[in-house]
């Protein structure tokens, strides 16, 4: 079914009232194609497919074609195929590799994907906005105990390799969104002001690429550590 932009929500309770019932043949299938999330975008004028609830159908299903899978999908939803485009959450594409895979297919196969940033109120990036001030008069990476504590403490009780993961992830997020917004941000600034954003700038870049390592370290159960 299509979940109106107006239900749709990002917390993980889903809108069981809203689901059509399944039909006998649905029920031969454990995941069925009518189960996965399509939200109809109101500023897009577009249905757009989550791309981690059309992976759990695929792979639930045993479907390698893609295409196959999309048609299916789309013919389960009543979603024309030449109109549909997909949505996938930025973390979950740097936590799970085979993710990132097909959603490079899915551009190539020229199906628009439209990327779900970490949210401004998210604990990962509140956390990481409250470093940056603490760590506002320093001015390499190197200097910043708040920054670095935040790229190599976990903000949670992360009891094993995949939780770390997933958590590395949504800070990679976190800080990837604060580094687009200063680069948006040194396009209108000049004078100091530019300058303080060009050092918070290059603090940001070098906790990125801190993080994208402690995330090859997790996805190979090594234990990552802050260098």
């Amino acid at each position: 079914m299509v979940i109106k932009e107006s239900q749709f929500t990002e917390s993980p309770l889903m809108l069981l009232d809203q689901l059509d019932s399944l039909t006998e043949a649905d029920n031969m299938s454990a995941y069925p194609p009518s189960m996965v999330t399509i939200t109809h975008v109101n500023r897009l004028d577009q249905d757009l497919i989550r791309l981690e609830s059309f992976m759990h159908y695929s792979q639930t299903n045993g479907i390698s074609d893609g295409g196959l899978a999309i048609a299916k999908v789309c013919e389960a939803c009543k979603c024309p195929v030449e109109k549909i485009g997909f949505m996938v959450n930025e973390a979950n594409l740097y936590a799970d590799d085979e993710l990132m895979d097909t959603m490079v297919q899915i551009a190539e196969a020229g199906f628009p994907v439209h990327l779900i940033e970490e949210s401004e109120v998210s604990v990962y990036y509140t956390k990481l906005k409250e470093a940056l001030v603490m760590d506002d008069p320093y001015e390499n990476l190197s200097e910043c105990e708040n920054l670095k504590k935040y790229c190599s403490t976990s903000l949670f009780n992360e009891a094993s390799i995949g939780e770390a993961k997933e958590a590395i992830a949504k800070k990679l997020a976190a800080v990837r969104k604060a580094i687009a917004e200063k680069i948006t941000a040194m396009q209108n600034a000049n004078g100091a002001n530019k300058a303080f954003l060009a050092k918070q700038l290059n603090k940001l870049k070098a906790m990125a690429n801190n993080l994208k390592g402690r995330l090859v370290d997790a996805k190979n159960n090594v234990a990552a550590k802050f260098a």
